[in-house]
């Protein structure tokens, strides 16, 4: 049993390690998705005429979302 827990214990640090490391790159590349959310609002570029509107800070967040865990799928 020992055993067992010895695993878990490196599996969770591990995982935290992770999630540390995707909340450190969110927060650098952050700024970036931001500014490119402004320059398209301000080109009025990506957004339809009529349906719902999304914050900038909306868009940058989903932006980074998606494309982030590219970096973690080696």
């Amino acid at each position: 049993m020992a055993n067992g827990r010895t695993y878990a214990g490196v599996a969770s640090r591990a995982r935290r390690g992770e999630q540390l490391e995707y909340r450190l790159i969110v927060a650098m590349t952050f700024p970036v998705f931001l500014g490119v959310a402004i320059v398209k609002s301000i080109l009025r570029i990506g957004r339809p005429a009529s349906g719902p509107r999304r914050s900038l800070i909306e868009e940058a967040r989903t932006a980074a979302n998606t494309t982030i865990p590219f970096a973690f799928m080696a």
